[in-house]
């Protein structure tokens, strides 16, 4: 908790907020600059997702949960898209869903840190049996680690709270299977599938089942017989299982919209997000900023930006070149020293492009997965080999091994002294470069004035010198440890001291703490659209997709990571050619083609007018002879009179199979939404349908219309097809048709009927009914288990991991 609190005070008290509000002023994003902050940078413009997709979604979330509703559905972008933050069955959930004030995001952060330090404690108390403090001091830096920093805010580090917990409940099976031993198991894996970020949960699971493998076979491998090997290994398999069971109701239908989407798909075909790094980037285990920062004041000097990088293993300079290798030196841990180091080099390969374990990691289905952020194993198996070592101190240096401790000591002076070397003598683009490329005009979002070459360049400085007088000191231990014969406890508590600061200057100001007066403020001319309509809204080169719905209003774009792919294709149909976007957000920022009339409205593609696209949005000034209906300080707004309502009725219907060519025949200027609807399902009328169909109740998960027709025809609800939703015609159960390659459409005979769309996915029925299962399974077992009488028997082992 202190460092939490030294790290995050004022956010825990409300005088400043744990969010980088300072992206919304930026140019076109929300806010109109003002001369306070015209011309800042933002903190750290990577951080943009915790403001323009994250709180937006938990705000929503809270708004569910106060309305009774458990939060499935957001109508607010995508045109209807599955929420992907569940608040239930995750410990670690419930806080944020529950209070609406940011200040909460400041306590979340607390809760996550004590999770995970006190997991971490447990860990090497109970798995690795370390002495107190050889517990204490590693768990205290754990929450400060690079993963956690870099991602602070994010779902990223949510599963990997859980990892030290997994690694102690699979001790704990392996040295004593039994029904409570796999329940805890269970129940611990429950917790990390709850989180939003799936493939990170995956992450955790796979490297805890190594840490399983390597943990029966320490405990069993000696041994002639393979049954007790045998029953751990299915107990372990068991709790996995069970665990899995009781978490299928969130799993289920996120692996559902998963199925749904284009960046998973392009995954499946080998594309890869971010290719493989090089050997180059092993300093950054122990200088994470070497190559820069995307902070105001630095400047990132290769890509992938450090988020992305290995310098997220980052677990502090101290344990990496001091307190990790002296793990060797304990005989009883000399197993766990190797399965660590091992999975340290599995977890950076993807980073350092290593040959071999590129080749496997991408491998179906490992190909899905973002293998740059494995590399949160790699600092848990530091810190835990940091706590060995740290407890080996305890034991004196035999005088014949102390001369190697000479070796360590060089390679890490001679680190040391390249540090301050660099620090005098600026590396490229660092020391000429960035001033040429300002000079010649070629200004980015780092370096905007002349000042900030020079202050980028002293920022560099300053790591360097840090990082070099870092080095010293743990050059400085190894020449302790092989001087004297015994080691001090003062000399541990002052190892410990440095490992925390440390790991605290290194995580000091990643994370911004901004004025709460800057918290999305309401902004007149968003309020006024707003109050006008109920339909869709689009941005031009502004308001980035998931924004809009902190002013009420519902973006026909979106931004989730999975980008529904057939909504996605249409969608694209009606962007400008100059459209750029990035493979992992293809929509977040598409600006529409229009032309502009001189009344104020404008003229938009037809997919735009059948997806109810009602008003487009601009910043900064109206264009000459435009009088737009709607004007603000920095915003204003065209109407588009040809936008459809949601649910309407076309006039006749046309089955494209193909999709190809139903793409191209929607891409058409020519096409009517209201004159044609193209299916891929056969359906027939004889004469031109007409009717009419209105929206008479809508929550997030059921929408009632009143239709009136002529003569049977299609009802088409401009939102988006999912397999979870369900229909009815008066009471009876309708098939809805996918409409225009990614809508909705139900079949409505002539006359008055209600029509009504359900949100019931499959997906999650089958998850409540796998986890009612797996609970009665597992109450069952332990009743059983409790009833049955001890035989007696010799003490239990101890754990192979200790024996020498």
């Amino acid at each position: 908790m202190l460092s939490q609190g030294i790290l995050y005070g004022p956010c825990l008290v409300g005088a400043k907020l744990l969010l980088p509000l300072d992206m919304l002023w930026q140019a076109g994003v929300y806010l109109a600059p003002t001369p306070k902050t015209a011309g800042k940078l933002a903190h750290d413009s990577v951080q943009s997702d915790l403001v323009d997709l994250f709180e937006p979604e938990r705000q929503f979330v809270v708004s569910e949960m106060r309305a009774g509703r458990w939060p499935e559905w957001n109508p607010g972008q995508y045109a209807g898209s599955p929420v992907l933050m569940r608040p239930w069955l995750s410990p670690l959930s419930i806080l944020p869903a529950a209070v609406r004030s940011p200040v909460v995001l400041a306590w979340q952060q607390l809760l996550l840190a004590l999770v995970a330090g006190a997991g971490f404690y447990l860990f090497c108390r109970g798995a690795l049996r370390v002495g107190f403090w050889a517990a204490v001091c590693p768990a205290w830096v754990y929450p400060m680690t690079g993963f956690f920093v870099f991602w602070l805010g994010a779902a990223n580090p949510v599963p990997v709270v859980w990892l030290p917990w997994l690694w102690l409940a699979i001790d704990r099976v392996a040295r004593g299977p039994s029904m409570r031993s796999m329940g805890m198991l269970a129940l611990v894996v429950l917790f990390c599938l709850c989180a939003r970020q799936l493939d990170a949960s995956a992450q955790v699971l796979f490297v805890s089942g190594a840490y399983a493998v390597w943990r029966i076979l320490g405990e069993f491998g000696r041994r002639r017989s393979t049954r007790p090997a045998g029953k751990a290994g299915a107990f372990v398999l068991g709790g996995y299982l069970l665990g899995m069971a009781l978490a299928s109701p969130h799993v289920l239908p996120l692996l559902d919209h998963a199925r749904t989407g284009e960046r998973p798909s392009r995954r499946a075909r080998g594309a890869e997000d971010r290719p493989p790094g090089d050997i180059g980037a092993l300093p950054l285990l122990v200088l994470p900023d070497m190559r820069g920062s995307t902070k105001r004041g630095s400047y990132p000097t290769s890509v992938p930006f450090p988020v992305e990088s290995l310098s997220v293993a980052y677990a502090g300079l101290v344990g990496t070149l001091f307190l990790a290798p002296l793990a060797w030196r304990s005989r009883r841990h000399r197993s766990f020293a190797i399965f660590a180091l091992a999975l340290a080099c599995f977890s950076v390969a993807w980073c350092l492009g290593l040959v071999g374990f590129v080749g496997l990691l991408r491998l179906p289905p490992l190909n899905m997965l973002s293998h740059n952020r494995l590399v949160f194993a790699a600092a848990f198996a530091i810190l835990a080999m940091s706590s060995i070592g740290l407890d080996s101190l305890r034991e004196p240096v035999a005088a014949s091994r102390r001369r190697w401790l000479l070796v360590p000591f060089a390679f890490v002076f001679v680190l040391s002294a390249w540090w301050f070397y660099r620090a005098v003598f600026l590396p490229e683009p660092i020391a000429t470069e960035i001033d040429k490329f300002f000079r010649e005009g070629k200004a980015n979002r780092w370096i905007q004035v002349a000042s900030g070459v020079g202050r980028v360049q002293a920022w560099f400085r300053w790591v360097y010198f840090v990082g070099g007088w870092l080095t010293l000191f743990v050059a400085a231990c190894w020449a302790l440890l092989a001087s004297l014969q015994r080691w001090r406890w003062w000399l541990s508590a002052g190892l410990a001291t440095v490992m925390f600061a440390d790991l605290l200057w290194f995580a000091h100001g990643r994370s911004p703490q901004i004025d709460p007066a800057y918290y999305y403020p309401k902004v007149p001319a968003l309020e006024q659209i707003a109050a006008r309509t109920q339909g869709r809204i689009i941005g031009v080169g502004c308001l980035p997709a998931t924004l809009a719905q902190m002013s009420g209003l519902r973006d026909v774009r979106g931004y989730d990571g999975i980008d529904p792919a057939r909504y996605t294709e249409l969608l694209l149909l009606a962007a400008r050619a100059d459209h750029k976007h990035t493979e992992y957000s293809l929509v977040q920022w598409m600006s529409p083609r229009y032309e502009t009339a001189a009344s104020g409205s404008v003229k938009l593609s037809p997919v735009l007018d059948l997806l109810g696209v009602e008003y487009v949005i601009f910043r900064g000034k109206p264009s000459a002879g435009v009088n737009p209906p709607i004007v603000g300080a920095d915003y204003w707004a065209l109407r588009n009179p040809s936008a459809l309502p949601r649910a309407f009725v076309p006039r006749r219907a046309e089955n494209v199979v193909d999709d190809e060519e139903r793409l191209a025949k929607l891409a058409s200027e020519a096409f009517d939404p209201r004159d044609v609807v193209y299916v891929e399902t056969p359906v027939s009328f004889s004469t031109p349908a007409h009717g009419r169909a209105t929206i008479t109740a809508e929550t997030t998960k059921e929408i009632a219309l009143s239709v009136a027709m002529d003569g049977p025809g299609l009802v088409v609800l401009a939102d988006r097809w999912d397999s979870g939703w369900r229909a009815t015609v008066n009471g009876e159960p309708a098939p809805i048709l996918v409409a225009d390659h990614a809508l909705r459409a139900v079949m409505v005979p002539r006359g008055a009927s209600i029509l009504k769309f359900v949100y019931r996915p499959a997906s999650f029925t089958l998850g409540l009914v796998l986890c009612a299962l797996a609970a009665a399974l597992l109450a069952a077992g332990l009743v059983i288990e409790s009833r049955r009488p001890q035989r007696p028997g010799n003490p239990r082992r101890a754990p192979a991991v200790l024996r020498t």
